[in-house]
């Protein structure tokens, strides 16, 4: 075999090594990038228009169309509300309205301390009552809270950084309002309940 058969079938050699390996080493950019992509686009929850819940106890609230609005059957006469706003994947927020043993937001916040990390607390109302938003949880949870005459209000739902759910529950918040009824029954109990202390101290002091 002549010298310079042998060095042409070395250099065919030598070429066909290196575009192997450059083959072999050459970064897949864009599988990956394909598959995330659709990873994305299937955890994304399309938007629509809004909808309003009237609910029986009082009250009312929009929601988006795309959000499937149950009631949790409780057998629970402290339960004024419970509902849960399903998705088509699976994943809830969560409205409930009850009575509580805490007698305003401070003494449930020292509570919910006791067992639970919250971070992100802002101040916020419910309406024109006072109430804590923050996170907690692994994963994350958005909850607000609040709390008026031991009667305490809250939404939970997932954490997504100003995506479809955090909109949702801010949603929720922002466009909830009690039923004039509602109000107009409460101020009568409440005045009545005035009108019967006065009368009793009338009483009292018609004695003395």
């Amino acid at each position: 075999m002549s010298k310079r058969f042998k060095g042409f079938i070395l250099i065919i050699s030598v070429i066909s090594i290196g575009a192997f390996a450059f083959n072999s080493l050459k970064p897949k950019g864009n599988a990956g990038f394909v598959e995330k992509e659709i990873s994305i686009k299937q955890a994304t929850i399309p938007g629509g228009e809004n909808k309003i819940h009237e609910d029986l106890a009082g009250f009312s609230f929009e929601y988006p169309d795309n959000l499937k609005v149950q009631e949790v059957e409780i057998d629970d006469k402290a339960i004024y509300s419970s509902l849960e706003l399903m998705a088509f994947n699976g994943e809830k927020l969560t409205l409930k309205i009850a009575d509580t043993k805490f007698k305003d937001l401070e003494s449930w916040q020292k509570n919910f301390e006791n067992s639970n990390v919250a971070f992100k607390v802002n101040n916020i109302y419910w309406v024109d009552i006072a109430g804590k938003q923050l996170q907690h949880g692994a994963p994350k949870k958005l909850l607000t809270i609040a709390v008026e005459a031991n009667v305490l209000y809250q939404i939970e739902s997932p954490v997504d950084n100003d995506g479809f759910w955090d909109q949702a529950h801010q949603l929720i918040l922002n466009s909830f309002e009690f039923d004039e009824s509602v109000i107009i029954q409460e101020e009568s109990v409440q005045g009545a309940e005035d009108a019967e202390n006065e009368d009793i101290i009338l009483i009292e002091e018609t004695k003395e």
